[in-house]
Parts: C-alpha cells; sequence; structure tokens
C-alpha cells in the first residue's frame, strides 16, 4: 500500500497568500491510507510531503529568489552580488559562499533594475511601485525612498557618484541627485516609447539609452539640466533591450529580444565599426573591463562571451572562441555583470536563480538559488493514523 502527495504553500509580502495544492501521485489498494497533513506554517514557501512508510515531513524554501530574476550588480570591491525579481525582493549575496547575505523588502510590486554606489556603501533599486529606494548594503537598511511620478524601467548610478539614470516609461531618462532625490535633468525627444536600458560611460559624461521604441540614443550630460543628444540610431529589429559602452568610453554597442545581431558604434563619430551575428533575443550585455570581451545573452538560454577586440589603426579582429555559449540556465538570461578584476560573470535567469562563470573555462563556479530545508519532521504512527 502506497499514498504520496505534496502540498505546496506559498506566501507573498504583506500577507498575499497564493495556494497550490497539488496531488502528483496515489496508487493503494485496500482501504488503509493516511489521514491529510496538518498545514503546519503559511509563513514563507513550504513543502508537506507524506508517505505510508516515513509519515511526514515539512520543508521550507530559503535563501533565494522565488520568481523570475530580472536584475543583477557586481559590488565596486567583487565581494557581494545584487539580485532582482518579479518576487518583490531583492537578495544580497556573499561570493565567496555562494549564501544570501539578506533580503530586502520595502517595493510592492516586481523589481525592474539595481546598481551599487561607486563606493559600494549604498544600492539603489527601482520597481513597478514607482519607487526608487536607496539601501545600505552593510546591513539592509533602507536609507532613503523617494516616489516617482512615472514607472521607472531601467537604472544606472554614474561612475562619479553624483547621478543616477532612471529609463521612463514615457520615453524620457530622468536624472536625479542620490543624495535629495531631485530631478536634475531631463533627455527628452528622441524615445517615443518606454525606455527599456540607461548606461552612463565610465567617464560619467554620457548616458546611452535603448528604447522600446526601436531607438537607442546617446545623450551629453556634462550639463545635466541642458543634457543633448550625440548620436540618435534607428531602426531596430524590434525593441531595444540593451545598451552598454566600451570601458574606454570609445564604442558602444545594443542589442533586443527580437534581433539577431549586436552592432557596435564609435563615439566620436556615431559609425558603425562592426556587428556580432547569429545570436537571436539579446536582453543584456556587458563588457569587461578589459574592453577585449562582450558577454550578452537572452532568450536562447545562453551566454555568449564574443571576443571582438579593437585596435586603432587595424579594425576588428574577430576570434569568437566560445562559439557554443556557456549553457547551464533552463530559461532566458535576463541581466549579466562582470565581476570587477573581470575574471568571473554573474548571468540571472529567468529560471529564478543566477550564476557564477569563470570566463576563462566557461565552468560554473556557483549557482546562486534558494535551498531546501527540513524544518519538522513527524513520524508515521502505525494505525493510529488509519481510517
Amino acid at each position: 500500500i502506497f499514498f504520496r502527495y505534496l502540498v505546496f504553500i506559498s506566501m507573498a509580502p504583506k500577507g498575499v497568500v497564493h495556494l497550490l495544492v497539488l496531488l502528483l501521485h496515489v496508487t493503494f489498494s485496500g482501504a488503509s491510507y493516511p489521514k491529510w497533513p496538518s498545514m503546519v506554517s503559511l509563513l514563507g514557501t513550504m513543502v508537506v510531503s507524506a508517505t505510508m512508510v516515513t509519515g511526514r515531513q515539512v520543508w521550507r524554501l530559503e535563501g533565494g529568489h522565488k520568481g523570475r530574476v530580472r536584475c543583477v550588480a557586481w559590488s565596486p570591491d567583487g565581494s557581494k552580488i545584487a539580485s532582482g525579481s518579479e518576487d518583490l525582493t531583492v537578495h544580497m549575496w556573499d561570493v565567496q559562499t555562494g549564501t544570501s547575505l539578506y533580503t530586502l523588502y520595502g517595493h510592492h510590486k516586481r523589481i525592474r533594475g539595481l546598481d551599487f554606489s561607486p563606493d559600494g556603501s549604498e544600492l539603489v533599486t527601482i520597481a513597478d511601485d514607482h519607487h526608487v529606494n536607496f539601501w545600505k548594503t552593510s546591513d539592509g537598511t533602507l536609507l532613503r525612498s523617494y516616489p516617482g511620478h512615472s514607472k521607472y524601467w531601467s537604472i544606472d548610478w554614474s561612475p562619479d557618484g553624483t547621478l543616477i539614470a532612471l529609463g521612463v516609461n514615457n520615453g524620457q531618462v530622468h536624472l536625479m541627485d542620490p543624495k535629495t532625490g531631485d530631478k536634475v535633468g531631463i533627455l527628452r525627444g528622441k524615445h517615443y516609447l518606454e525606455v527599456m536600458a540607461v548606461r552612463f560611460s565610465s567617464d560619467s559624461k554620457l548616458v546611452g539609452s535603448a528604447g522600446k521604441d526601436s531607438m537607442a540614443c546617446v545623450w551629453n550630460v556634462t550639463d545635466p539640466a541642458n543634457g543633448w543628444a550625440v548620436h540618435h540610431l534607428g531602426q531596430y529589429d524590434g525593441p531595444v533591450n540593451t545598451i552598454a559602452f566600451s570601458p574606454d568610453g570609445t564604442l558602444f554597442g545594443f542589442g533586443g529580444m527580437e534581433g539577431d545581431t549586436l552592432p557596435i558604434y564609435s563615439v566620436e563619430t556615431g559609425a558603425m565599426e562592426t556587428i556580432i551575428d547569429g545570436h537571436y533575443g539579446t536582453l543584456d550585455l556587458s563588457w569587461n573591463p578589459r574592453g577585449d570581451v562582450i558577454a550578452h545573452g537572452g532568450m536562447q538560454n545562453l551566454v555568449w562571451l564574443s571576443k571582438s577586440k579593437f585596435v586603432k589603426n587595424r579594425g576588428w579582429d574577430h576570434s569568437r572562441d566560445v562559439e557554443s555559449g556557456l549553457r547551464g540556465h533552463d530559461k532566458s538570461i535576463e541581466a549579466l555583470a562582470y565581476s570587477p578584476d573581470g575574471t568571473q560573470l554573474v548571468s540571472a535567469s529567468g529560471d529564478k536563480t543566477l550564476k557564477i562563470w569563470n570566463v576563462e573555462t566557461g565552468a560554473v563556479v556557483k549557482t546562486l538559488a534558494a535551498k531546501t530545508v527540513l524544518i519538522s519532521e513527524h513520524p508515521r504512527e502505525n494505525d493510529e493514523d488509519e481510517l
């Protein structure tokens, strides 16, 4: 006689309960089977299992995301990784151990973006609740929260620490003072749909923006109140989901989920320098600190490393070593970030996990994910549990 069932109970922040009871497998003969197990708790994410042989066990998922991981950032000192998810939470991870140091609860809708301050002391986050939150990275304390009147889609903190760029659903890019929350500039007139990504150049003088309207733009923000478009490029094949500058600030590239190319342009002239092609559905790209490798990934569930280096007066040297891509995720690659020393890369995925990769070997160093922890066990009590 054998009977097995699972009860999955999850509870979102602020007490909103999502209850799913799934009877996976029932096999029995005769009239003997155990009673329905009691529901021990409605806190966190629970798994209750029971069998005729072992009795009942209660498990909990801890230390990871329960939804799609939308954004990721590596701390300037290389010791931490921050990730944001559709489960409304932000996790701060210890790179050495691969464990979640703490979870940030404060947004009421899915997390859209995040970034560290240049000195690593603060983390800024945005979500669909229109709030911009600032957190102390040492212990997760909420320092400041600024409500916005618009929905923010993307965010980046300038390398010099003086500005935060916010991509807005109305096609604008807002420039914020991180200390006061004041809006010190608005970049407008080039995008007419959501700004999916924003990124500063290494000298903090330029902002790149990627639009759902198939446009990419580069803005001069040396005078934030009077920022102006240096380059306005389009039409791309579908929405532009990501944009990034090379570390030396001479190049920028962008891509999107409906295109199969990554065009690379000169910042100085606005002319196209090369195209990385053959990879459909790019959701994010990131240049390594040396500037000789571009990591990109998206709808193919793979992380690609394109080793294409631009050498002055000699053109492009195309030598992509990793033709098959880095395999390990089961769903789309949502976001990428290099470690400060460039030896590792972290990827965030729709499969609810993050992976840290050794970029030299392509091996997975660590997987950052929720872990199942046994919290209680109830042995079967002979005939008393039978009907």
